[in-house]
């Protein structure tokens, strides 16, 4: 089976660990049928205190540990969606999105000024408007990008290293956003 790993940040990398995040935004997406594995690398974080991951999930025994130049778990993605941003430096506007690929086919209200309630979509990737924008970009009205659906998620005992994948040979650095993969020992 094809899969891909994917770099993360350990702010993001905690979010999915811990089950909050159920959505990874990107702005591209491999050429794979879904399913397909996702190995998550967490990045080396910029400062130290970023590298720490608690993972608390419902009555499950926390388990903490230090995941930066890791392979930390992997993930199903059993769905990729298409999305279309309409971000606006005006506060007053709205910002959207709009998927294309979801039979409702509608605009979905992400973060207006009335954010009283936080949005389905907005607790799905766990990102604030601010976050999104910089990570989309701003520099049209309206661009596009992916939202993967992470499912069947597995957080390890043990991290694995780069040096159990293959991507056309062993890797030795991680992927700049993510690449094709085979594991080592398959």
């Amino acid at each position: 089976m094809k899969a891909v790993m994917l770099s993360i940040r350990p702010k993001w990398c905690n979010k999915i660990a811990s089950g909050e995040k159920v959505i990874e935004i990107r702005k591209n997406r491999p050429r794979l049928e879904t399913p397909f594995k996702c190995y998550i690398y967490c990045i080396k974080p910029k400062f130290d205190y970023e590298d720490y991951i608690a993972i608390n999930i419902g009555t499950e025994k926390a388990r903490d540990f230090f995941g930066g130049g890791m392979i930390i778990g992997d993930f199903i993605c059993d769905y990729i969606a298409q999305f279309e941003s309409e971000f606006w430096d005006d506060d007053s506007v709205l910002n959207a999105v709009y998927s294309p690929d979801l039979q409702e086919n509608v605009l979905y209200k992400i973060w207006g000024n009335d954010d009283e309630d936080l949005p389905k979509f907005a607790k799905q990737i766990a990102m604030t408007l601010d976050e999104l924008k910089k990570y989309i970009g701003t520099d049209k009205p309206c661009k596009e990008f992916y939202g993967w659906h992470i499912s069947k998620l597995v957080i390890y005992d043990k991290p694995k290293e780069l040096s159990d994948f293959y991507c056309r040979k062993l890797l030795t650095r991680p992927p700049q956003s993510w690449c094709y993969v085979e594991e080592a020992n398959e």
